[in-house]
């Protein structure tokens, strides 16, 4: 039976040890530890380095400089979130932000600015409200603004109640109502 190993001796590109590859191998590698450890953080082929989105530096983030949980304004220990700094660019690193509770990095980022663009983005996410003008609930006859443009009632007890209405209604109508009572009897 021969070997699985090629006869001719190969350098590792990421360690520089000499060695004889598989068969089955490009023959780069001595080992797959040594392929992953070539192919991780800058030297992966697809690395952007800071030219990445705001997600990426954010999971590059956690998985690198591990959060220690307490927020840097008010010193409590809770869940607690990367604030990016005044001034400052999302990068890699921690340097450019600072960690914050939930409730102190809303407080931190909340400017006029912020707060406009906020709005900006809520009116795009509820195109719909523009179209939709205040309606007339057919039940109570109260004005409402509706979530949709198919909405009818200005709340579920109100199309309860017309449900309800017009079932007695129709029940009334078609003498079963009637028939229900002369039961009871």
């Amino acid at each position: 039976m021969s070997s699985p190993r090629k006869k001719i001796q190969k350098t590792c590109q990421n360690c520089n040890k000499q060695f004889y590859p598989l068969y089955a191998s490009s023959g780069k590698y001595c080992t797959h530890k040594c392929s992953t450890d070539a192919k991780t953080g800058s030297k992966h082929p697809m690395w952007k380095g800071n030219d990445v989105s705001y997600i990426g530096i954010h999971a590059w983030n956690n998985k690198y400089h591990p959060k220690t949980g307490v927020c840097e304004e008010c010193g409590e220990k809770r869940r607690t979130e990367w604030a990016l700094k005044k001034e400052m660019e999302h990068a890699r690193g921690v340097q450019n932000y600072k960690e914050l509770c939930r409730k102190c990095h809303i407080n931190y980022d909340m400017t006029e600015e912020w707060t406009q663009k906020s709005i900006e983005a809520l009116k795009k996410t509820y195109t719909h409200q523009n179209l939709v003008q205040s309606r007339e609930c057919i039940h109570c006859n109260q004005l409402f603004m509706p979530r949709r443009k198919t909405t009818r009632f200005c709340s579920n007890s109100c199309a309860a109640k017309r449900r309800d209405a017009l079932k007695r209604e129709r029940d009334f109508i078609t003498g079963q109502f009637l028939a229900l009572n002369q039961k009871d009897k």
